[in-house]
């Protein structure tokens, strides 16, 4: 087994070049892997971040159509909800109207038959206030009549 080796300082300073280059090597190489490795990561980053964006201003995109169609339907509602209610209002008038129409009818039908009503009692008390005038003249006069010939009577026999 050999147990201690001495070489020559020169070999040495040769063989301790030699490593050094190498490590610089390995180093230069590993810095430039690093580098490298570093680059994409940060396109990569780049790249999923640019997606993010693209993907969230997409979305906004859609989202902003989806309101203008739900804005639009709303607007659609509420003037069908406002064409409605001016229909209902219309129906109500009218009918109201028509109410009114038919409610002035029937009072003008009442007051038709109690001026009628009127007229005929009115008639009929001025038919019956004339016989009893006409009876009450009749009777006064038999009665005078009668009075007078009794009082003819009376004198011619005086």
């Amino acid at each position: 087994m050999i147990k201690s080796v001495h070489l020559p300082s020169d070999i040495t300073s040769q063989m301790s070049e030699k490593t050094m280059i190498i490590s610089k090597n390995a180093q230069q190489r590993m810095f430039h892997i690093n580098t490298l490795q570093n680059t994409r990561m940060d396109q990569q980053v780049q790249t999923l971040l640019q997606t993010f964006e693209e993907q969230r201003e997409q979305e906004l995109s859609s989202g902003d159509e989806i309101l203008n169609a739900e804005q639009v339907k709303l607007n659609d509602t509420i003037a069908q909800a406002v064409k409605e209610e001016a229909n209902i209002r219309e129906e109500t008038k009218v009918r109201i109207g028509n109410m009114e129409a038919e409610n002035d009818l029937e009072v003008q039908r009442i007051k038709d038959r109690m001026h009628e009503s009127t007229a005929k009692i009115t008639a009929e008390a001025e038919k019956e206030a004339a016989e009893l005038l006409a009876n009450t003249k009749l009777e006064t006069q038999t009665l005078l009549s009668s009075a007078q010939l009794q009082v003819s009577k009376n004198r011619a026999d005086a």
